[in-house]
């Protein structure tokens, strides 16, 4: 199963949609798989930095974690 990854601009990482993980992007543009976090595992600072369009981007796909991020 290939994955789709959202590129989540504000914050600098990619939003895997099938599952909610969030890998670090990389400078050269690609993804740090290595290192991903499930969005529950974000904190409130790092929400803080998304922007408008990248939270709804977040909401639209994965709707129930409206409440980890508020």
């Amino acid at each position: 199963m290939e994955l789709e990854i959202i590129k989540l601009e504000s914050v600098g990482c990619g939003f895997c949609t099938c599952c909610g993980t969030l890998y670090p992007m990389l400078a050269e543009g690609g993804y740090d798989y290595d290192n991903p976090n499930h969005i529950s595992e974000a904190v409130i600072e790092w929400t803080d930095l998304l922007s408008k369009d990248d939270f709804n981007t977040i909401i639209m796909h994965y709707p129930d974690l409206n409440t980890y991020l508020l």
